[in-house]
């Protein structure tokens, strides 16, 4: 939200960071879905794939978001 309205500078970095976190959502949801449907069944590799890679990717991205945000907060201190 403060990227949104506030440092549009750094859509850059939020907007990928945003994609991730939905498309994890997304194959969490698909994955809950398929579990409920009995077509999988819970946890295994399929699960572990979903919430391993992805995570990190989007902590990955995070933290990026945060050094930047940080950097343009500074500029205002």
């Amino acid at each position: 939200m403060m990227v949104r309205f506030y440092f549009h500078s750094l859509r850059s970095y939020s907007e990928p960071l945003s994609a991730a976190v939905e498309n994890f959502r997304k194959a969490l949801f698909n994955f809950y879905a398929d579990v409920l449907e009995g077509k999988q069944k819970p946890g295994g590799n399929r699960y572990l794939d979903l919430i391993s890679t992805p995570a990190q990717d989007i902590e990955k991205l995070r933290l990026e978001l945060l050094k930047e945000l940080e950097k343009e907060v500074q500029k205002y201190i």
